[in-house]
């Protein structure tokens, strides 16, 4: 029974694992915790990469430690080196996420992710000593997620993420249709587009349209003379890989003028223009763009 739950135990975490993962690609309110999160675990799936051998390590000198009751000449030394080693590689890395963190996606998800590594560098420790103190016959799973924690992220980064990516963009771009409505009738009505979005209330709009994806902040809107455009962005690989979803009916992105001709890196209109590709939507006037 203890084994079967002990098992019970490791696939749930891995699912958790996957689940954090894939959050910003699922419909919700926006929300930078979870971005932060996910950033992490799949942050995973590149310097987890480390772990892999030291857990194949542990894994085999287990199963002879399980095969001999005494735990051979060394005894537990050797797991311990290789919890440790574990330790180190891990938390300067994870913690050095966490500021990255704080940075880009603000004080609630470093704060959030900060007490999780805080947590796990405890049980880590306390793992190491109970290692040092007594002879372990069981089966021991902390080798088996260096091994599967990374592989389940590079999984998920390099095969999952363009079919859930696509789920989510498609998903957002139907939200926007209410918003890119309402901005149209603002121009038959006024004889011009907005210039901001707030414009649009109350008689446009009772309230600004969401993207309902947890990972995709909110729309952003450009009004500019007798052009607009509307987009919004998701991180595939969260630090290095940002798609950029734009809706450009007026092809303001090849007109920007005046103080807009300036290059500003907020601005995805100039953002659009260093990606390294472009892809069509499937719906009319969106593109998306591949930036790094």
């Amino acid at each position: 029974m203890i084994k079967w739950t002990g098992w019970i135990k490791f696939a749930g975490i891995n699912l958790l694992f996957a689940l954090v993962i894939l959050l910003p690609f699922l419909p919700g309110p926006s929300n930078s915790v979870v971005i932060g999160l996910s950033a992490v675990a799949q942050a995973a799936g590149f310097f987890g990469l480390l772990l892999i051998p030291i857990g194949l390590v542990w894994v085999i000198l287990g199963r002879r430690n399980q095969m001999n009751k005494s735990g051979g000449k060394w005894g537990n030394k050797p797991f311990s080196i290789l919890a440790i080693l574990s330790c180190i590689i891990t938390f300067p890395i994870y913690f050095l996420l966490v500021a990255a963190i704080f940075f880009t996606y603000g004080l609630s998800a470093g704060v959030v992710s900060l007490l999780i590594g805080v947590y796990a560098l405890y049980l880590s420790i306390k793992g190491v000593r109970k290692l040092n103190k007594r002879q372990i016959t069981r089966l021991n799973f902390a080798p088996f997620y260096l091994v599967t924690i990374p592989l389940l992220s590079l999984f998920m980064r390099l095969y999952l993420a363009p079919p859930i990516s696509a789920y989510s963009r498609n998903l957002a771009i139907e939200r926007s249709q209410v918003l890119i409505s309402a901005i149209e009738q603002f121009k038959i009505k006024e004889g011009k587009y907005p210039v901001s979005l707030e414009q649009l209330q109350p008689v446009y709009l009772r309230k600004i349209p969401s993207p309902n994806i947890m990972g995709i902040l909110h729309f952003k809107y450009n009004g500019i003379d007798d052009r607009y455009s509307v987009s919004f962005s998701q991180w595939l690989d969260i630090g290095s890989l940002e798609e950029i979803v734009l809706y450009d009916k007026t092809n303001l992105r090849n007109n920007l003028q005046g103080e807009y001709a300036k290059y500003n890196y907020d601005l995805d209109l100039w953002r659009v223009h260093g990606a390294f590709a472009s892809y069509e939507t499937g719906h009319d006037h969106w593109r998306y763009y591949h930036c790094d």
